[in-house]
């Protein structure tokens, strides 16, 4: 009967463990046509259509040294930060995005804590590979994405 309640105490602590994951940061170098000063408003657009909650801030601007870095907010539970870093010159853009602060995730049954881990990981990468293709894909973009379809 003991070893019953070891087990149940077992798995009930378990179940609120904690996965603490490690993701480094990750970059791309994209060339692009587009001056300096067109390449940097674009990036700033994109910042803004991205970080659209309150927790997601553009923390600093230099247009005359061409960089935008801002605290985005990854996803809602549990909140994941990182800090998106673009430098923008003549026909060419550097994004950088490095996960900040902890990035723990509730432990659940089903998976050993390494395998948790690893899910964990991918899934966190995948979300920072997702940003950097929206990036891509906005940076590449001709359209005048702030007109309305009928509005001119």
């Amino acid at each position: 009967m003991k070893s019953i309640y070891l087990i149940l105490l077992y798995f009930l602590l378990s179940s609120c463990a904690t996965i603490m994951v490690s993701v480094k940061k990750t970059g791309d170098i994209i060339e692009v046509t587009g001056s300096k000063n067109e390449l940097y408003l674009k990036s700033n657009e994109w910042m803004v259509r991205n970080f659209n909650n309150a927790k997601s801030v553009i923390q600093f601007s230099d247009k005359e040294a061409g960089k935008i870095m801002g605290k985005y907010r990854m996803n809602s539970e549990p909140e994941l930060f990182s800090l998106i870093s673009l430098i923008v010159k003549d026909n060419t853009v550097k994004i950088e995005i490095e996960p900040i602060g902890i990035w723990a995730f509730p432990s659940v049954g089903g998976y050993g804590p390494e395998k948790q881990k690893e899910i964990y990981e991918d899934y966190c990468k995948k979300e920072i590979s997702k940003l950097i293709e929206s990036y891509r894909k906005y940076i590449f973009s001709n359209e005048d994405i702030w007109v309305k379809p009928g509005i001119k």
